[in-house]
């Protein structure tokens, strides 16, 4: 859930982004676009959208927001794992995060062939 606040900086980066071909606004012309007095709002609403899974934002580089998903959007587990193997490489290292990302694969291959013999079995009793 997403407060008034965060919502319509994510719909300004939207709106943003779409009128400048992909290119992100400045935490300026986010603070200006929403109202707001300071960058340090911006940041504090970025890092709850980046923390709810909505954006995307890379470390040391400028105008680096990337918008994953917008309310109301089906979430893709696989979207999701993908985003905590980054956040996980990021804080601990490429190694853990390969080996992390080696045992959810497995779990998920696991789930895969269980769902496929399950409707392997049902199609097999109609």
């Amino acid at each position: 859930m997403l407060t008034s606040q965060q919502l319509k900086l994510l719909e300004f980066i939207q709106a943003y982004m779409t009128e400048h071909r992909g290119a992100a606004p400045s935490y300026d012309q986010m603070a200006v676009g929403i109202g707001l007095h300071s960058k340090s709002g911006v940041y504090r609403l970025i890092g709850g959208l980046e923390e709810r899974g909505f954006v995307e934002r890379r470390a040391r580089q400028a105008r680096s927001i990337e918008i994953l998903r917008m309310p109301g959007d089906r979430r893709d587990p696989l979207d999701d794992l993908q985003q905590s193997a980054r956040r996980l490489r990021d804080k601990t290292g490429t190694k853990t995060a390969l080996a992390l990302m080696a045992d959810l694969m497995r779990q998920m291959a696991d789930d895969d062939r269980t769902q496929a013999r399950a409707v392997y079995l049902s199609a097999g009793r109609v």
